[in-house]
């Protein structure tokens, strides 16, 4: 829904289809996540099921993104981005100094669980204030709401199956210790630089909303090259604190996850164009399309996961390539509109930014 809820509130039958979704997702979600958690309740037994039951915090997080879906919308279409990124900041604060003593005094989920709801709570409160004024229709526009939110909705599960089969091959080829040290891996490289890539597309769904057809195309790529080089400025950010702050206070055990940190740093500056790709579907009307890159992506991951019988290393640039391939397919999809200039410049700063991670490696 965020990838169209910029476009949806400019027309009446959007407004009407955005709430619509909230009043469902608000009473359904949590019924299906209440769901799962009781069947992983019935299947657990002693400790497992107290582990369970600290995912409960969890219920509160969808209807809370619902009922926040419009402010947020309005707040990019209205270009409220410092107080976008002061919310987000805000609601980050309030979840570390919620979570963090929680997970370090009981060593259970529930402290992470309660953290994650913070977040979706704090933003809430503060688009809800920040939001108050905002005109509830910025314009009228012809709607395609339902259609792109059925096709983003396809798009997004895609995406969501690329990971886990990811996840799956990589288990199954390589055994589950080498995809937990990918799993950390990736998390510490990309927690950053996955940051700069959402807030990224958030900005560039505001600007090509309001932007006509003929200048999308220089104004997206004005927006995703600078994105890009502050995902690259992340990803050196990232390589410091896991070369002078994480390997020096962690134990020799988080070693190979720290160690291929440096190179799957690389992988942010793409994603800013990944994450981006769906806007530019949703904005030039090529939605059907959208599912090829996806799609791609899946078939590749088997491929991608026989790398890791060579070394963490090898599979590292094959997800670095990969992105770069599912970017190219996307931006295919996409047509002549498509910012191929933004990804020319990719490839130009991944250099730059693998020469300058690896240089600070070899200090």
């Amino acid at each position: 829904m965020r990838q169209i809820v910029v476009s949806a509130i400019k027309s009446d039958k959007g407004l009407q289809f955005v709430r619509r979704y909230q009043r469902i997702v608000v009473f359904v979600s949590p019924i299906c996540m209440a769901s799962v958690i009781l069947l992983l309740w019935l299947t657990s037994d002693g400790e497992r099921r107290m582990t369970v039951l600290c995912l409960l915090p969890l219920l509160l997080g969808p209807p809370v993104m619902a009922w926040n879906i419009w402010n947020i919308g309005a707040m990019q279409a209205a270009h409220s981005w410092r107080s976008l990124a002061t919310g987000q900041v805000l609601a980050s604060l309030f979840a570390i100094i919620v979570g963090v003593p929680l997970v370090v005094v009981y060593a259970n989920p529930f402290g992470a669980s309660l953290g994650a709801v913070t977040v979706e709570i704090v933003m809430a409160i503060w688009c809800s204030v920040a939001a108050k004024g905002l005109p509830n229709r910025i314009d009228r526009r012809s709607d395609r709401s339902r259609k792109d939110y059925r096709t983003m909705a396809v798009y997004s599960g895609l995406a969501w199956g690329q990971g886990q089969t990811d996840r799956l091959f990589v288990g199954l080829v390589a055994g589950s210790h080498t995809l937990g040290v990918l799993s950390l891996g990736a998390s510490l490289s990309r927690a950053l630089g996955d940051a700069v890539a959402s807030s990224n597309a958030n900005l560039l769904r505001a600007e090509l909303a309001s932007a006509p057809a003929s200048r999308a195309e220089r104004l997206g790529t004005k927006v995703l090259l600078r994105g890009m080089i502050l995902a690259a400025a992340a990803a050196v950010l990232t390589a410091c604190a896991n070369k002078w702050v994480l390997i020096p206070i962690l134990s020799e055990s988080w070693r190979p996850a720290l160690e291929i940190v440096p190179l799957l740093c690389l992988s942010v500056v793409p994603s800013v164009l990944s994450w981006s790709a769906a806007v530019y579907h949703v904005r030039f009307n090529t939605g059907k399309r959208a599912l090829i890159g996806p799609f791609v992506s899946i078939v590749i991951a088997l491929p991608l996961s026989m790398l890791s019988l060579l070394s963490l290393q090898a599979l590292g640039i094959g997800i670095v390539v990969r992105e770069f391939v599912m970017v190219a397919v996307s931006y295919m999809a996409i047509g002549r509109r498509a910012p191929w200039q933004a990804l020319y410049g990719a490839l130009a700063i991944t250099a730059l930014l693998g020469a300058a991670v690896f240089t600070l490696d070899m200090i």
